[in-house]
Formats: C-alpha cells, sequence, structure tokens
C-alpha cells in the first residue's frame, strides 16, 4: 500500500466518523467541566470514578456518574435493537441516520435549556446528562455498525495503541497512521473547542456540539443517498441481459 492509498480519506464515511469523534471530545469536555465532572461518551473514566467513589472521602460525583453509564446503557441498547430490522446491503442505512438525528435533538434542546435557563437547578443537569449520555451510546452504535476501522469515535485507547504499536518507529509498516492519529489529534482538539466555548457559556457550547453532529449526519446522508444510487443503478441494469441498457433504435424492425 503506498502512502497516497494510506491517507486516502474514506468519504463520507470516514469524515463523518471523524467528526463525531471530534464531537465526542467536546461532549465530554462539556459534561465534566460543565456537567459536575462526569462523562457522557468515555464510560472508562465514569467507571474509574464510581470505583474511587466507593472508597475515598473525596468529593467525586458518584451518583452523576451512576445517571450517565445508565443513560449511555440504555441509548446503546435502543440504538441495537432499533437496528436490528435494518435493511442490509446499504453502508449508511436510514436507521442510522434517525439515531445521529435523535442525538443532535438531544444535544440541541440541551443547549436551549441552557440558553434559556443559565443557572440550572441540579435536578436539570442530572436530566441533560443523562440524555447526552444516551445519545452518545446511540452514536456508538451506530458507528460500530457503518464500521470505520480504528474510529469509533467513542473511546481511543486501542486506537492509540494501535498507532504507536505498529508505527514505524515500533517496528511496524505505519499504515493507517493518517486515520489512526487524525482521531486520536480530532478528540483532543475536540475537547479545547468544548472547553474554550464553555467560557461563552453552557449552551454556547452544546449548541457548537450541535453543529459539529448536524454536520456529520449531513456527511452520513449524502452516503446513504449515494449507495441508494448505486444499489438503483444496479439493479437496473441487472434487469437488462449483459447488464447494458437497450437502444430502441437498435431493435426496432428494418424494412
Amino acid at each position: 500500500m503506498n502512502r497516497r492509498e494510506r491517507r486516502a480519506p474514506r468519504h463520507p464515511l470516514q469524515a463523518a466518523a471523524f467528526l463525531l469523534t471530534f464531537g465526542t471530545g467536546m461532549f465530554d469536555a462539556i459534561s465534566y467541566l460543565g456537567l459536575d465532572r462526569v462523562f457522557t461518551a468515555n464510560m472508562t473514566g465514569n467507571i474509574v470514578l464510581l470505583g474511587m467513589g466507593l472508597t475515598t472521602d473525596q468529593d467525586i460525583p458518584v451518583r452523576l456518574a451512576a445517571i450517565a453509564l445508565a443513560g449511555f446503557a440504555a441509548g446503546a441498547l435502543v440504538a441495537a435493537r432499533f437496528l436490528q430490522r435494518q435493511p442490509t446491503g446499504l453502508q449508511v442505512p436510514l436507521r442510522s441516520l434517525v439515531l445521529i438525528g435523535a442525538l443532535a435533538v438531544l444535544t440541541a434542546a440541551s443547549a436551549v435549556v441552557f440558553l434559556v435557563v443559565p443557572e440550572a437547578p441540579h435536578g436539570l443537569l442530572v436530566g441533560i446528562t443523562a440524555a447526552l449520555s444516551a445519545g452518545m451510546g446511540m452514536q456508538a452504535v451506530v458507528a460500530k455498525r457503518f464500521g470505520v476501522p480504528d474510529v469509533s469515535t467513542v473511546v481511543l485507547t486501542m486506537t492509540l495503541t494501535s498507532w504507536v504499536s505498529e508505527s514505524r518507529l515500533g517496528g511496524g509498516t505505519g499504515a493507517h497512521s493518517f486515520r489512526r492519529g487524525g482521531a486520536v489529534v480530532l478528540m483532543a482538539s475536540g475537547a479545547a473547542a468544548g472547553g474554550a466555548l464553555l467560557l461563552l457559556g453552557d449552551g454556547v457550547a452544546l449548541s457548537g456540539a450541535a453543529v459539529v453532529v448536524l454536520t456529520a449526519l449531513a456527511l452520513m446522508t449524502r452516503g446513504h443517498l449515494a449507495a441508494r444510487r448505486a444499489a438503483a443503478g444496479g439493479s437496473a441494469a441487472a434487469a437488462v441481459p449483459g447488464g447494458q441498457p437497450t437502444d430502441a433504435r437498435s431493435t426496432a424492425p428494418t424494412s
């Protein structure tokens, strides 16, 4: 595989996965810094928080971490059940678009809440944490189904491991370094962007995250429509012997 092939983007799915990875960094920065130190996407972090909360006397948000875990699991479960009946043959089925659209709606609704109620009560923060965690659970399942290698969009531990261990410095070929390194850099960049936007308010930060999700949804929609057109074209060609359309003039009787 030459360098150009390794760096060739897998449009639109890879671009969408990269955007969702950037968005994940934003979500976790917003939730950790703005929703009382819990994560809506990084469930490993929440599990560690729960474990520490059982044995330390420090102020760790055990309840919110548990709510985020439950929300993520519920969202993943709903998404898995919802995608069970999706048709095969399309890389971006319509139901996947519905789920990412639901994440965009949850994010936008949360942004509106913060814009309308800047000092949201604790109960409202709990609801937003659960809703965003559920949305990230849905995103994780969708990303797993359309499967851009090394880009799960919500966790990058194995991506980082593969990037380093299979790099030229690690004795590997360095294949896929662009995709793996890009995912790591994008999540960190998303976290930086989320933290910066929080300086303008939680509502502004969540509005930015919603824009990122909607952009990814637009790329996925383009992929879905392209796949449908390709499938329709293939069906039309298969309906004609030899896969070639006929010409009415060539089949007309001659005098």
